[in-house]
């Protein structure tokens, strides 16, 4: 018998088929790492925006709260803040009136019809001096 240099038809088939499931694999590798790429710069920026609302804040506080507040546009996305004023009676509220201070809670949602018992894409908490 002759010694044929070449490949059988099992042999392509097998080769074909290693090579898509590697190729799959890795497609389905870096279509999860743009999903969450996405959704952490999504986070990322509504961080900002609560950043830049709680600086805001600072500079002209609220008499009360403000829910919904301002609409912020950032990366061709709205973001919908909510202010809050927290009025508890507890001791770090009664700790923080007495040094002139007060607790404020911002919320930053994506959606423009939010609820506000709704889960927000972002919270921050902070301190705003008043005057006594």
């Amino acid at each position: 018998m002759k010694n044929q240099n070449g490949l059988t038809l099992v042999e392509v088939l097998a080769s074909i088929t290693i090579l898509s499931i590697v190729i799959l694999t890795f497609l389905s590798f870096f279509s999860q790492s743009m999903i969450f790429s996405q959704q952490t710069e999504d986070n990322l920026t509504a961080v900002n925006a609560a950043e830049k609302e709680m600086t805001r804040i600072k500079y002209n506080p609220p008499e009360e709260s403000e829910c919904p507040g301002n609409v912020l546009e950032v990366n061709e996305k709205q973001y919908y803040s909510c202010v809050e004023l927290p009025t508890d009676n507890n001791e770090l509220t009664n700790e923080a009136n007495e040094l002139g201070l007060r607790l404020v809670h911002v919320k930053i949602y994506t959606d423009s019809n939010f609820n506000p018992d709704s889960e927000p894409q972002s919270e921050l908490y902070g301190y705003i001096e008043v005057e006594q």
